[in-house]
């Protein structure tokens, strides 16, 4: 019975198009975020894309941007690492039931988002400098 389930989750993740994060559909995610310093707290717009095999973050703060791209290399049906452009680790995750959750090591982040109905909540800290910076945001499909 495992042989048989696993040669079937076999076949079915051959025949689909991947998703750059498991359960989490292609697409374009933007909304608003808020991150929080020891100099309080920062809104923010933000918008995450993804397509198959790679995301792109991407901010706008009002006074600067920031953008993020890595590519997703799939480990197993839930789990995968995160890549930069020269082919190098830079984190890795899991996905399980629209849920996922990211560490990138890299640069000392971690994230976890939420996908439901059309609606993608991420959730994650990163250190910058001697500060450690939390952040949530809240996005639409578009």
């Amino acid at each position: 019975m495992k042989k048989l389930l696993f040669s079937l989750t076999a076949l079915f993740t051959l025949a689909t198009p991947a998703a750059a994060l498991p359960g989490i559909p292609n697409g374009a995610y933007a909304g608003r975020g808020k991150m929080q310093t020891g100099l309080g707290a920062i809104p923010y717009t933000s918008t995450l894309t993804l397509t198959d095999g790679s995301l792109l973050a991407e901010y706008d703060y009002g006074l600067s941007t920031a953008r993020y791209e890595a590519r997703v290399v799939s480990r197993s049906a839930i789990a995968f690492d995160l890549q930069n452009e020269a082919g190098e680790k830079i984190g890795s995750g899991y996905c399980f039931e629209a849920r996922c959750h990211i560490d990138m090591t890299s640069f000392n982040a971690e994230e976890t988002l939420f996908f439901k109905d059309g609606r993608l909540e991420r959730l994650g800290s990163m250190q910058h400098d001697a500060m450690t910076v939390y952040y949530a945001e809240d996005l639409a499909a578009r």
